[in-house]
């Protein structure tokens, strides 16, 4: 969805939730460092990018984050988990795809 640029309509849809608290997250539009086999090629790379991804979540309070990529909250989910185990993440994420969301609504 990032690729194809598509941001507004998964929002938009978020803000109709009742009793959730959106917050955008500052450089959204930037790659968690999955990007298909660009993980597997540039693996320093790839994690250098999901470590500033994850932080960044974590920078913002939230306690669960949301997405439509799946392989991108996969990749999000397991660095959030790690920096969690290693204490750089005080509490634990959860992360949901926008789809498990609208269903639990």
């Amino acid at each position: 969805t990032r690729l194809m640029g598509v941001k507004e309509p998964p929002f938009k849809l978020l803000k109709n939730v009742k009793d959730i608290n959106l917050i955008e997250l500052p450089r959204a539009d930037r790659c968690c460092g999955f990007g298909g086999t660009f993980s597997v090629k540039n693996p320093e790379i790839s994690e250098v990018m999901t470590r500033e991804k994850a932080l960044e979540i974590a920078g913002t309070g939230a306690n669960v984050i949301s997405g439509s990529d799946q392989a991108c909250l996969m990749n999000i989910a397991g660095m959030l988990d790690r920096l969690h185990k290693e204490g750089e993440i005080d509490r634990r994420i959860k992360v949901m795809h926008i789809a498990e969301i609208l269903n639990c609504r």
